[in-house]
């Protein structure tokens, strides 16, 4: 079993994209739906450095490196890092996001996937971001 790495490095996308869109397979945005509805964070990035506004986030953290990259893919290539470490937890976590144009095209495209207490927190975001 290979250790993991303790640096931050970056997945490139398989998801294809129609202008700023991202285009999701059926099968990609079920299993991405899954994904999120079980481990992933809906919400609002707060203003910080070149960025003056707020956007919205999504954002996974998991043990399982393999499937965080999948998801940094569909995500459209963004960066998968290692979490930061929580009390009492000894395994490695890793982490990606999706923000602003990213995140709303992943949020519309798993939306009828998701359960009730998921999809209120996405039509919330859209309503404000989409």
């Amino acid at each position: 079993m290979n250790s993991p790495d303790l640096h931050c490095h970056s997945t490139f996308s398989s998801a294809m994209t129609s202008g700023d869109a991202l285009l999701f397979t059926e099968v990609e945005e079920a299993w991405l739906a899954g994904i999120l509805e079980g481990e992933a964070w809906f919400g609002e990035r707060k203003p910080h450095g070149r960025h003056k506004n707020r956007r919205p986030l999504i954002a996974v953290k998991m043990c399982d490196r393999d499937v965080v990259e999948r998801v940094a893919e569909l995500f459209g290539g963004t960066a998968v890092t290692l979490a930061k470490p929580e009390s009492g937890n000894s395994r490695a976590q890793w982490v990606t996001r999706a923000s602003s144009v990213r995140a709303i095209s992943v949020m519309r495209a798993v939306q009828p996937y998701m359960g009730e207490r998921r999809r209120a927190q996405i039509e919330w975001l859209l309503l404000l971001y989409g």
